[in-house]
């Protein structure tokens, strides 16, 4: 492990420690203080940003249409903005550039629009962490590459693509809540925590406090389980979408193929994850040449990711 500069600079008792007990001991004292959410007041949690909110609503309403989510995105510049940018990338393959926000929203139709909007409000700055922007950049494009294996995972098993999208958006919401909490005592540290450090205790403490975001959210129940339950999928659930979380993140996981790799090798090594065929075997009903399959879409999901992040 490398020296980080807050333990080269940290009290000459503290550097003859031994590293991993002193990480250690920083990642209990992190997950003591951020304490459990059952004692947080609803107050301290953020609100889901109105064009978010306004979005699900439009997601969930079998009667919605694309003009609806046209008067939505011609109200929220910003956001329009962002739509543009994304229908214009390499992910979407426009054939003609896309001027205008008609052209995108008649293009991309409102399945697309609806995973575009969500990810570019989730993303626009409802958490802020001064200091800490590449972490929280980091985790954004861990749950943007899950939802988009999610939605691959999902088309492949003919289940709701849109939903399982939304689900692996959303599954590790509880990171960045906690990185803000995490934020108004970090001062009071020493050493000032690495940000493996700080991922570390992120990793004990994620889920509950996702739930209580979800519930204070009002996230569909099927969100909800797959919040709860994507680490430990149950092989006799009624839903799929935890198993589909939980494989999409080990996709999301696998190295990337190097740049003389051959593609057989590297869908090869996806497959032999033992977590993923355990996932696929037991709860999901895919055999290892529907891994290989979902797995030879890695390149088309590097866009997508590509596309999305802010």
């Amino acid at each position: 492990m490398l020296e980080s500069p807050a333990l080269a600079s940290a009290p000459a008792t503290l550097v003859g420690l031994d590293r991993d007990a002193l990480e250690s001991a920083s990642i209990g004292e992190i997950v003591d203080r951020c304490g459990h959410p059952s004692a947080v007041s609803l107050d301290e949690l953020p609100l889901l940003p109105r064009v978010a909110s306004e979005i699900l609503m439009l997601a969930r309403n079998p009667d919605a249409d694309l003009a609806r989510m046209a008067a939505l995105l011609h109200h929220d510049m910003v956001l329009a903005g962002h739509v543009l940018r994304i229908a214009n990338s390499p992910a979407y393959l426009p054939r003609t550039p896309i001027i205008s926000l008609q052209q995108a929203i008649t293009r991309l139709g409102l399945s697309t629009l609806t995973e575009i909007s969500l990810a570019a409000s989730m993303q626009s700055g409802i958490f802020k962490v001064p200091g800490r922007e590449s972490l929280l950049a980091a985790l954004w494009q861990e749950s943007l590459a899950t939802a988009a294996w999610a939605r691959e995972v999902a088309r492949h098993l003919r289940s709701n693509a849109e939903t399982a999208f939304l689900a692996g958006l959303l599954h590790a919401i509880g990171k960045p809540l906690l990185l803000v909490r995490i934020a108004r005592f970090e001062s009071e540290l020493a050493p000032r925590p690495t940000d493996h450090t700080l991922t570390c205790a992120l990793d004990q403490l994620y889920i509950e406090w996702g739930l209580a975001l979800a519930g204070h959210w009002r996230l569909p129940e099927e969100v909800v389980g797959a919040i709860e339950h994507h680490l430990e999928p149950e092989p006799d659930a009624t839903s799929l979408l935890p198993a589909i979380i939980g494989l999409s993140r080990r996709l999301m996981l696998a190295p990337a193929a190097d740049a003389g790799a051959d593609d057989a090798e590297h869908r090869a090594e996806t497959s032999h994850d033992l977590i993923a065929e355990e996932l696929c075997r037991t709860c999901l009903n895919l055999y290892p040449e529907d891994l290989d399959a979902i797995a030879q879409r890695r390149g088309a999901v590097a866009e997508q990711v590509a596309a999305l992040a802010l």
